[in-house]
């Protein structure tokens, strides 16, 4: 009997949670722009492959205000660097870039405020 109500109470509380982290979602996706590129200018392309020779840089940008985030690179070995206090005037892109040449998966993380606000994955091939 134990058991089945803490199956019901458990069962409860993600049911009600997941609406909340749906919100969280959308909202982080219409208040930030975030995405990795081969290459360090605003004019290359989201993308999730780079070459090993290509320049790579994780892009994020503030739409509706002034912020500092911090990104995080999780290489293929496991290793994890992250740049801490970025500043992200609204509206303005920044970009840092990502000197790895690791081939394999990479993922990186942007977090504003100690909330994740994106996740992406790339491959450098």
């Amino acid at each position: 009997m134990r058991r089945l109500f803490h199956a019901t109470v458990l069962t409860l509380l993600t049911a009600a949670l997941l609406p909340i982290a749906g919100v969280g979602s959308a909202e982080a996706a219409s208040r930030y722009k975030a995405y990795v590129a081969c290459g360090l200018t605003a004019a290359a392309d989201p993308s999730h492959s780079c070459d090993a020779s290509d320049d790579k840089a994780a892009f994020f940008k503030s739409r509706d205000a002034h912020v500092h985030y911090k990104v995080c690179v999780k290489f293929p070995n496991a290793t994890r660097l992250c740049a801490a206090k970025q500043d992200a005037p609204k509206g303005k892109l920044r970009h840092n870039e990502i000197t790895s040449t690791q081939t394999g998966r990479h993922k990186v993380t942007w977090f504003v405020g100690g909330d994740l606000v994106k996740t992406w994955f790339f491959d450098v091939v």
